[in-house]
């Protein structure tokens, strides 16, 4: 079993600024053999240096949900999540980057994750599961759209 001291990166902080959990009203939960139309969130992840803080980084990631209230989906959702991060002395700033892009992803969506869940689970249409959110790269033409 490898040794978790020899990791790059520890986890010192998670937070949300943002925990937006909207019931729409409207909704009609699909009638038995009708499919409900598919929704997906829109996830967005960033990974930066916190100022004034050597070897601290920030890992933030927005999902929003059904931001226009459609009511063919029984919520809206915007929530913002934070982790920080403490990287290792001497490691290499390429190990640092690529352990806080897969963990961080791993450890804010997975709160952004119980979160919805939790919180939709007490509101009047029952808990909304969020599925999997998986990391691709953003080409350069679409960061230049954005």
């Amino acid at each position: 079993m490898a040794n978790p001291n020899n990791f790059p990166i520890r986890l010192e902080q998670v937070f949300f600024t943002r925990q937006i959990v909207i019931a729409v009203s409207g909704y009609v939960l699909p009638k038995d053999g009708d499919s409900a139309k598919v929704l997906l969130p829109t996830n967005t992840i960033t990974v930066h240096p916190v100022p004034q803080r050597p070897n601290a980084y920030a890992v933030t990631m927005q999902t929003i949900f059904n931001p226009e209230q459609d009511v063919s989906a029984p919520y809206s959702v915007d929530m913002e999540c934070h982790a920080i991060f403490v990287a290792k002395e001497g490691t290499p700033e390429e190990n640092v980057q690529t352990a806080l892009t897969i963990t961080g992803h791993s450890v804010v969506f997975g709160a952004i994750r119980e979160a919805v869940y939790w919180m939709t689970g007490r509101q009047p249409y029952g808990p909304m599961p969020l599925g999997l959110s998986i990391l691709q790269p953003v080409s350069p033409s679409s960061e230049e759209n954005s």
